[in-house]
């Protein structure tokens, strides 16, 4: 029982230190350019792995190609055909 009662008077005693408009919360700002330097970060972000992606699907693509005819040219010796 001492637990429940002393549980209702540390609840009670937040929501009397609560007050509207306040954010108990450190990690949460009301600055509106806190959030807009985060949804700039994660969108130069969001660019940036946008970047590699297609750079990266380049280069497996020249690879393939270049792979392709030389394993094709390799196999051609073998069976006399041609890639």
């Amino acid at each position: 029982m001492a637990g429940i009662a002393s549980a209702r008077l540390r609840a009670g005693r937040k929501a009397e230190k609560a007050q509207p408009g306040r954010i108990d919360h450190p990690e949460i700002s009301m600055d509106p350019s806190v959030g807009m330097e985060n949804g700039v970060q994660l969108a130069v972000i969001d660019i940036g792995f946008q970047a590699l992606s297609i750079f990266l699907n380049l280069i497996l693509l020249l690879f393939r190609d270049v792979l392709g005819n030389f394993f094709g040219s390799i196999l051609g010796l073998f069976t006399g055909t041609t890639p």
